[in-house]
């Protein structure tokens, strides 16, 4: 009964759905992989989160609550990179926090740039409307929206951090993060793509730089 960006509007495609049912039985693998460490019910908790908010991720209508499943994935993720305890654990976890806090001022300044510009946050509205802003604008709102999303999706050139992520935390924790994490930002990543009409020839040197 509220109207955006107070509501939270979820859409059920048939590619969120396949992303949807992929991140389910990963999470399920774990927690029965996870199940005989039952005094750690922080794991549980954190997974528990991580599913929440990539499944947000995937299914929200509305570039807001994308940011705000944004911020809960990289919180969780945070804490997860920590889960050793040690030195190598806590430097990881510093590390991340750094890039997850660049990788959000440049999704907040192309979500407040498509708001001044358009004047919503619904997704629907702004694939009809984004063709309306003049070249310069969309520039730098896709330019903004890449970087962003690309740090997280672990985008070359932008993945120089993940290999001291990956150092400092658990096998585990690194599986959750390359078969979960980072294939919600990068099918969201391509989602937003398709919304803001970005052309053949990006998608092209997008897919040229995910090869790499």
């Amino acid at each position: 009964s509220f109207d955006s960006p107070l509501s939270i509007s979820f859409v059920l495609s048939s590619a969120s759905l396949f992303f949807i049912v992929l991140f389910i039985s990963i999470m399920t693998l774990f927690s029965l992989y996870s199940i005989k460490e039952k005094s750690r019910k922080d794991i549980f908790i954190l997974t528990n989160m991580l599913l929440a908010s990539v499944s947000g991720l995937v299914l929200s209508g509305d570039i807001f609550n994308i940011y705000i499943f944004f911020e809960i994935a990289s919180i969780t993720a945070y804490i997860l990179t920590s889960l050793n305890r040690d030195k190598k654990a806590y430097s990881g976890a510093i590390k991340y926090m750094i890039m997850g806090a660049i990788a959000s001022i440049f999704l907040l300044i192309g979500i407040m740039s498509i708001y001044l510009n358009i004047g919503t946050l619904s997704l629907v509205t702004i694939s009809e409307k984004f063709t309306t802003i003049d070249n310069s604008t969309q520039f730098l709102i896709l330019l903004s929206l890449f970087i962003g999303f690309g740090i997280k999706a672990e985008i070359f050139p932008l993945n120089f951090w993940v290999v001291d992520i990956y150092q400092a935390s658990t096998n585990r924790v690194n599986a959750l993060f390359s078969s979960v994490l980072a294939k919600a930002y990068i099918f969201l990543f391509f989602h937003i793509a398709y919304i803001l009409h970005v052309d053949i020839e990006k998608l092209g040197f997008l897919a040229i730089i995910g090869a790499i």
